[in-house]
């Protein structure tokens, strides 16, 4: 948790969970972007309410409190256990090793 406060947090540039319903979020968390019944998943990726949330949770001491259509706030009790820590770590790793860091 204090270290996503920290240093960021990379989820939402990686991947998405698609719910059952259809409701795309924007990490493994129910953080609700749109709904892939309404809009197409890749324009769900590309939108700016996506975007807002990338960019958020990279400054996410700054931007915790940023909520998504389903009242859920970006950083929450999930984040400070968060069950893809280890795959988070790892993409932040390799984008560091590679310079991409620059891009994101």
């Amino acid at each position: 948790g204090d270290k996503y406060l920290r240093d960021g947090c990379l989820a939402g540039w990686a991947f998405s969970r698609v719910w059952a319903s259809g409701e795309v979020s924007f990490c493994c968390a129910p953080k609700v972007v749109h709904n892939v019944n309404d809009t197409s998943f890749a324009d769900i990726w590309q939108s700016d309410d996506y975007d807002r949330a990338r960019i958020s949770a990279k400054y996410l001491a700054r931007n915790k409190d940023l909520m998504f259509k389903n009242g859920e706030t970006l950083f929450n009790a999930i984040c400070t256990r968060c069950p893809n820590y280890e795959g988070i770590e790892r993409l932040r790793h390799v984008i560091d090793e590679t310079g991409l860091s620059r891009w994101i």
